[in-house]
């Protein structure tokens, strides 16, 4: 173990996020600063992208350092070989690159001592296991994805997956049911299976330089709810319109914003809501958070989500939330002062929710809101969990 000195971490993601609205904007660059912060000398390999100066530097101005391509091309595994592997071939030549460029970067710097795979089981959990099985090194994975909960993991990659985590020392999920899904979709007990919660960045706890005057007109005085995310078909945006449509659009309007379903536009107008919704598509980050701190409610209608990450932003803002019980969200709002929790694909029940935290602002307290997010999902207890993660990993480290 090289823990003597500064601890040598790989990180493996998927991608970096280089553009602005991408959905891990802040999600991966903050995972990447923790250990940054933490001392950890820091590498970072993209398993689905390669090595480009726009990625590098991105790296760099997080502290960490992005694994370059091999300087030769990837060997393809000989069939004796890939009979072999635990995984079969399949795994093996979608991550050769990414592989390859590792282990060049291993004979150049030396082995890290801990392997960690953000996000996504299916992307950064598997080539993580390849490396961390051939070399010996300790295998973390935090998890997020919700194919363990509607199922839509394939034959393969189920196999895949359930090799990865049955073999990690340490399976952190970002949600307790999300923890419950996988062990029960995979089949696992998964004993090293834990919590560690998205976070939120600091700077989203701080009012917005300006609100989104858009917003601001369309609203005209009225309570605003607001729902931001891709709108995957089990996003259910149908069951937000269907939620406003139940309630008086001379007092209470929603903005939608991100990507919607091609159906949605026509399902507005049907329910005659031209004048109460207003369809945003997608924003970069800076307009979300100005939209989470404009709004009075947040919304969340989906029939899964693994943690439900607009939920911790406008709790961040100080904005009360109301979710489906879908998964992830009901888990945060654990307190009647955070928001209402209702059943999934019942638009009467989040009509009246909304309603609800229309008429009792006293008991929806910004600061109290702010709060709470603040000492759960802040960076600071972000960093701290990931800091407890590897000394129970390596108690001698300590």
């Amino acid at each position: 173990m090289g823990w003597a000195g500064a601890v040598r971490s790989l990180l493996i993601v998927r991608s970096l996020p280089i553009g602005d609205s991408e959905r891990m904007r802040d999600l991966y660059p903050t995972a990447i600063r923790a250990h940054v912060d933490l001392g950890h000398e820091t590498f970072v390999l993209q398993s689905d992208a390669k090595w480009t100066p726009e990625a590098d530097a991105f790296a760099r101005q997080l502290g960490a350092t992005l694994v370059p391509e091999a300087r030769d091309r990837p060997r393809r595994p000989g069939w004796n070989e890939a009979l072999q592997d635990p995984l079969l071939f399949g795994p093996r030549r979608r991550f050769a690159r990414a592989v390859y460029a590792a282990e060049d970067c291993f004979a150049r710097v030396g082995l890290p001592d801990v392997i960690t795979g953000l996000m996504s089981t299916k992307y950064s959990g598997v080539p993580g296991y390849l490396l961390a099985m051939r070399h010996g090194i300790p295998l973390v994975v935090w998890e997020h994805l919700t194919h363990y909960q509607r199922p839509e993991l394939s034959w393969p990659s189920r196999l895949r997956a359930r090799r990865a985590l049955q073999h990690c020392n340490r399976l952190v999920a970002v949600s307790e049911p999300l923890l419950a899904n996988i062990r029960t979709c995979l089949r696992l007990e998964l004993p090293q299976g834990g919590v560690l919660p998205n976070p939120i960045v600091d700077s989203f706890f701080e009012p917005p330089v300006a609100p989104l005057d858009d917003v601001e007109h369309f609203r005209s005085g009225r309570f605003l709810c607001a729902g931001w995310t891709n709108w995957r078909d089990f996003k259910r945006v149908d069951v937000f319109l269907r939620a406003m449509a139940r309630l008086r659009a001379d007092e209470i309007c929603a903005v939608i914003a991100g990507p919607v379903p091609g159906n949605t536009p026509r399902l507005l107008r049907r329910l005659g809501l031209d004048e109460q919704v207003l369809l945003l598509g997608p924003l970069a980050r800076p307009r979300i958070h100005a939209l989470a701190h404009q709004a009075d409610c947040c919304v969340v209608s989906s029939d899964h989500e693994t943690f439900g990450l607009p939920a911790v932003e406008a709790m961040a803002a100080g904005t009360p939330v109301v979710t489906t019980r879908c998964g992830g969200p009901e888990d945060l709002i654990r307190e009647p002062y955070l928001g209402r929790v209702v059943p999934r694909r019942d638009p009467e029940a989040l009509a009246r929710a909304i309603r609800d935290v229309r008429q009792n602002p006293d008991t929806f307290t910004a600061s109290r809101i702010r709060e709470h997010a603040r000492e759960f999902y802040a960076e600071g207890p972000f960093r701290q969990q990931w800091a407890d993660l590897y000394q129970d990993l390596f108690p001698a480290a300590a």
